[in-house]
């Protein structure tokens, strides 16, 4: 297995040399379209390489070294194979949308980032061709796919190695228990990243309130999607000070459910119900300072028109739920759910730009990795609020903090932060909350 394994990396180097000739060198375009391509079949051969682990030295070649970390992720949208891989443009203007996504899904997962970090850790995003309606239609296809993953993950390893879980990998895997039973190897724990994902939704409520210099208890804030992190983010909001809470859901019973495990004497907590007949939505956020939209669908929920001037929302949906785009600067969406890794280097744009910022759940990982089972815990089902206490005095010891305030690439200043929540204040403030 390692002479077919060496004679992978033979021709790996020869691919890459001979088409090295074939491209204009000072064509960025055309150099970035090759490498994505050359890389992408490295990514074939590993996927269908018959051995459980890679030699290091040949990892070395192929990927710089091995992982201690790797995050599984999936497409959010068709474009994202086109930034990946730039040479499937062709492919899609040929096929048309449908034959292409099509398929798509029958290619295997693709390495799309390395990430390293000052401490020496090295982490992989591996991304699936699956797209999240397949994904929540086809729960057998979809776990067949996490099966090649985590063989993926192994094989790129040495060691111990933490697995991530990101986008709708936790949903269709139960909150991980099916991943647990397809992880049967002791050197390898996975995590579905929810802690670290409701800690940085946590840490940006509490930025924001103290740039506008607004007490936590005094934020009315709106919580969009009451399912498994829009119930723990109300959670983790109340413990830490928020006392006006509202909940919009389409499922009446699961948001009163909610209410009676997060009741509190001195905590106000409001249902707002979404059929097909809520017209409403502008005035429900319009009496809230922000809102934050945690939910598990593949279309938008609110639309530029719903949101009210002087207003912020939280976005931590993938897909987005909330369009960037506004003609108005009071709009502000921020990319929900990123913890910052100072002195990160990343090879990939998710979205939001390549710097230090990465989501939350990928970021679990990372601290995993670096913590070695001392002092915090792989997130398994619900949120342990002890757990997510030292997930935060985690990142203050080492140096993560609260990811950047960003609109896609675009940095959001704090001076317009504070701006809006001002007015946004005197708005709220005309308002009765029940």
């Amino acid at each position: 297995m390692e002479v077919l394994g060496r004679y992978i990396v033979v021709n790996y180097i020869v691919v890459m040399e001979g088409c090295s000739v074939m491209y204009d060198k000072n064509n960025a375009n055309e150099v970035e379209w090759v490498n994505s391509l050359i890389k992408y079949l490295r990514d074939i051969a590993v996927n269908y390489l018959p051995i459980r682990k890679i030699p290091v030295g040949i990892l070395k070649v192929l990927y710089g070294g091995t992982f201690d970390y790797v995050f599984l992720v999936h497409a959010r949208r068709s474009q994202d194979f086109f930034i990946s891989i730039p040479v499937l443009t062709f492919l899609r203007k040929r096929l048309g949308k449908r034959k292409f996504l099509n398929l798509m899904s029958f290619l295997p997962s693709k390495a799309v980032s390395c990430l390293e970090s000052e401490d020496g850790l090295r982490g992989l995003v591996l991304v699936s061709s699956l797209m999240p309606a397949t994904i929540a239609s086809r729960r057998q296809r979809a776990l067949k796919e996490m099966r090649s993953m985590v063989k993926f993950a192994e094989k790129v390893s040495n060691g111990k190695v933490v697995i991530g879980l990101g986008g709708w990998w936790p949903i269709v895997t139960s909150r991980e228990k099916s991943l647990e039973k397809l992880v049967t190897n002791k050197n390898m724990s996975v995590t579905s990243g929810h802690t670290a994902t409701i800690l940085s939704i946590l840490l940006m409520v509490e930025k924001i309130a103290w740039v506008s210099k607004i007490e936590m208890k005094k934020l009315r804030v709106l919580i969009v999607g009451a399912g498994k992190i829009g119930s723990q983010v109300a959670k983790s909001l109340i413990e830490n000070g928020i006392k006006q809470i509202t909940l919009m859901d389409i499922n009446k019973i699961k948001m009163d459910k909610i209410c009676r495990v997060l009741y509190k004497r001195d905590v106000e907590i409001e249902t707002v119900l979404i059929d097909n007949d809520f017209k409403n939505k502008v005035e429900v956020l319009d009496r809230h300072h922000l809102a934050i939209c945690a939910t598990s669908v593949s279309g938008k929920v609110i639309k530029p028109r719903d949101v009210p001037e002087n207003y912020i929302i939280i976005d931590d949906s993938r897909p987005e739920a909330v369009s960037r785009i506004t003609k108005s600067s009071s709009k502000i969406v921020l990319e929900g759910g990123l913890l910052k890794i100072n002195g990160l280097k990343n090879d990939y744009d998710y979205g939001f730009g390549k710097d230090s910022n990465i989501f939350g759940c990928c970021c679990e990982s990372y601290m995993l990795a670096k913590d070695r089972g001392k002092s915090i815990k792989a997130t398994i089902g619900d949120i342990d609020l002890k757990n997510l206490n030292n997930y935060k005095c985690f990142c203050e010891k080492n140096n993560i903090e609260v990811g950047d305030f960003k609109s896609r690439k675009k940095f959001v200043d704090l001076k317009l932060i504070k701006k809006v929540m001002k007015k946004r204040n005197e708005i709220v403030s005309r308002y009765e909350f029940l």
